[in-house]
């Protein structure tokens, strides 16, 4: 254990020194022969890829009789025109050996049946991976080790370097299928264990009050760089696997969480059967009508296109490097939520290209055209079932919720606005409105000279055009419309 014992030394050496600059090639070499001294057994892509996918999980090539999920590799577009695809990956999984070496090649340790990566063809799934970010020192590698070592966070299956981070996979000892009722709960699952491994010793990114969501909370079918692949670094520097402990269940990995009221929303009780129909049509006899009898989907609430624009501003000015390909991807839900043009969505989406690419902070992890890409393909799902929370974990950004004490709208105003009236009169002012109403000043008169260039310049424009291009508020343009 000579080398742990000298990079110790020299990491305290360090940090009582401030630290000097080592690049990202010097510290991926570090980090290796520090996982090598610590003994462990390192596995090829094959071994790794067995181990998660046993003889028989997938579909045999040329035998639809199987009638087997296959497991689906996405090759990330290079930037020279070449598009992104989609490979079946069949039983032999020969399909991931012919992309070693190579960059950008994606998997999830998920079954599909199918060759769309949805969440409905989703079947079975095989573990659940953390995406470990901040891992910029010796040691902070070493205290993810550490922890492991003294069960404080469950000791990952195995243990991936993909180049300047950590994969975490935690493997089931038994495959899990995806039904519907299923999905939220192992989600649940999975942020949690996303929150109990993301700490202050593990990773040098920091949650603070301003920046509550910079831990990566990704989907269950998240996929990541496969082993033996190129990490960003190149393929000099490629993904390498470790084992690093056992296989688990649903329940052993929640078992960790700690008690109180911060883990409680993400425990789940697998065991939890969903309704039974004809309890169901008990129930819900109008539920029932619609959606068994007559099979009709789910309503939609289309929302205003504020939304949209306000989170279209608020990804251009809050987005960070390892959110920005959400930021475009929840900007995709909300265009579908405010029943936006995918013309228009791409417009926007491409006007970002330059601002996120800006925020770059690793030279190898550039934003590009193949990321925008792959963020707008949130518009061709169903996503208006993505929540607030959702997509505050995922793009890192914070939102507050509108507050009412889970009172109707109605009863919250009219209880405000029997607060506001007591302190009018607590004021001694009988009433809270100004009659006379705001004073006409140069302002208002340089408001109303642009909207009349502007009108004047184009007779047909839409109001909505308008805004867009004077950067007068709503409010204001619909008024002077009407004028």
């Amino acid at each position: 254990m000579g080398l742990i014992n000298y990079i110790d030394n020299i990491a305290a050496a360090l940090r009582e020194r401030g630290g000097v600059d080592v690049t990202d090639e010097e510290l991926y070499d570090l980090k290796v022969e520090y996982i090598k001294d610590k003994e462990l057994e390192e596995v090829d892509w094959y071994s790794f890829y067995r181990d998660i996918f046993p003889d028989g999980s997938f579909e045999r090539k040329g035998h639809l009789e199987d009638c087997k999920p296959n497991g689906l590799i996405f090759v990330k577009g290079n930037g020279d025109g070449s598009p992104n695809k989609v490979e079946l990956v069949f039983d032999d999984l020969s399909k991931i050996g012919e992309y070693q070496g190579q960059q950008d090649v994606i998997m999830s340790v998920i079954g599909y049946s199918g060759k769309r990566r949805l969440k409905k063809n989703a079947y079975h799934l095989y573990g659940l991976t953390v995406d470990l970010d901040g891992q910029d020192s010796i040691l902070k590698l070493r205290d993810t080790f550490y922890q492991m070592e003294c069960d404080t966070i469950p000791p990952a299956t195995y243990t991936v370097l993909s180049g300047h981070g950590l994969h975490l996979y935690y493997i089931f000892d038994e495959p899990i299928e995806l039904r519907p009722h299923m999905i939220d709960g192992i989600q649940r699952i999975k942020d949690g264990l996303t929150e109990l491994v993301w700490n202050d010793f593990t990773s040098s990114i920091k949650v603070t009050i301003e920046k509550p969501y910079v831990k990566q909370y990704q989907s269950i079918s998240q996929g990541y760089r496969i082993v033996g692949s190129a990490s960003k670094m190149g393929k000099d520097y490629a993904v390498r696997a470790w084992k690093t402990g056992p296989k688990w269940s649903l329940n052993d990995l929640e078992s960790y969480f700690p008690e109180g009221d911060k883990f409680d929303k993400y425990r789940f009780d697998i065991g939890k059967k969903k309704t039974p129909l004809e309890k169901a049509k008990e129930l819900w006899p109008e539920w029932y009508r619609k959606r068994i009898v007559e099979k009709k989907q789910p309503g939609v609430w289309v929302v205003k296109r504020d939304l949209y624009d306000w989170w279209l501003n608020r990804i251009r000015d809050e987005s960070r490097e390892g959110h920005r390909y959400y930021g475009i991807f929840t900007l995709a839900t909300y265009a579908m939520k405010c029943a936006i043009p995918y013309e228009e969505l791409r417009k926007d989406a491409f006007s970002l290209l330059n601002i996120f690419d800006g925020r770059t902070l690793v030279e190898s992890n550039h934003f590009t055209e193949t990321d925008i890409e792959a963020g707008l393909l949130g518009y061709r799902t169903r996503a208006f079932r993505c929540t607030i929370d959702y997509i505050k974990k995922v793009s890192g950004i914070a939102i507050t919720k509108n507050k009412r004490n889970f009172r109707r709208q109605s009863v919250h105003l009219k209880i405000a606005r029997y607060a506001r009236d007591v302190n009018m009169e607590d004021k001694g002012r009988g009433d809270w409105i100004n009659r006379d109403g705001r004073p006409v000043g140069s302002l208002e008169k340089e408001k109303w000279n642009l909207f009349c260039e502007w009108k004047k310049a184009n007779p047909t424009g839409s109001k909505y055009k308008c805004i867009k291009d004077t950067g007068l508020s709503k409010v204001t343009v619909y008024k002077y419309w009407k004028l």
